[in-house]
């Protein structure tokens, strides 16, 4: 059985606490920064997974605060990837506890090693939205409408929308200025009228409870159950929940 974390890779993500810094407070040179110093290891995990480098680190900017985040910058977490499932080529096995939750997530030996542990989650498990990676706003719309994100419409539309506004910001800043420019002409077509179709087979339940691999163990149907209302990246600030997992 697939570990949860797999699916919800960000499910313990905590907004407004000693780990992830409120929104408000980033500024353009924190964005300028991101990009800059992570734009070439994004580079090199799509290159590696077969995944569009803007759109990592656009999701990336989002669940790190655009890397201000203290795990980000402490732990080298920039995803909020949670310490569930077994080592692999990116991860050894350590771990941080948080200091506001007692959970544990993912600490990894380098930043480079984190976006490579990030685009082989995505590359794995997320194949509509791996396919479409190099339409910002097709992967946009295939991610946050899997069990990736949060399940409120709402939510999905706010994740949808800023993985696209965050990729547009990353365009311009590494000098892409015409596909910065089609990208949010692109995005104020379809905002008028977002999609809401479900673009998976099978429900989220069934994903996360019946698929295997050799890189988790299992979650539960009750946790996936929870985990439907519960938003993912730093715009809430609920309480996180434990995973099962074998550690």
């Amino acid at each position: 059985m697939k570990n949860l974390f797999e699916y919800f890779p960000t499910l313990l993500g905590l907004s407004g606490t000693h780990e992830i810094l409120g929104l408000s407070g980033i500024t353009q040179s924190d964005k300028q920064s991101y990009v800059s110093k992570f734009y070439p290891m994004a580079k090199m995990a799509g290159e590696k997974f077969g995944l569009n480098p803007i759109v990592i680190l656009a999701q990336g900017g989002i669940e790190s605060g655009w890397g201000t985040s203290y795990m980000a910058r402490n732990v080298f977490n920039f995803f909020g990837i949670t310490a569930s499932g077994k080592p692999n080529d990116f991860w050894k096995g350590d771990t941080y506890i948080s200091k506001s939750s007692g959970l544990k997530f993912r600490k990894y030996d380098s930043p480079q090693n984190c976006f490579y542990d990030f685009a082989r989650l995505i590359s794995s498990n997320y194949l509509n939205a791996t396919r479409a990676s190099y339409s910002v706003a097709d992967y946009a719309r295939e991610i946050s409408l899997s069990p990736y994100a949060e399940q409120d419409p709402v939510n999905r539309e706010i994740y949808r929308t800023s993985i696209i506004g965050n990729a547009a910001y990353i365009l311009k800043a590494i000098g892409n200025n015409d596909e910065a420019e089609k990208l949010t002409a692109e995005t104020k077509k379809t905002n008028s009228n977002p999609s809401v179709t479900k673009t998976e087979n099978t429900s989220s339940t069934e994903r996360a409870s019946n698929t295997t691999d050799g890189n988790g163990s299992g979650g539960t149907v009750a946790l996936v159950a929870l985990a439907a209302g519960l938003l993912l990246f730093g715009f809430s600030s609920h309480k996180p929940i434990k995973t099962n997992s074998n550690e």
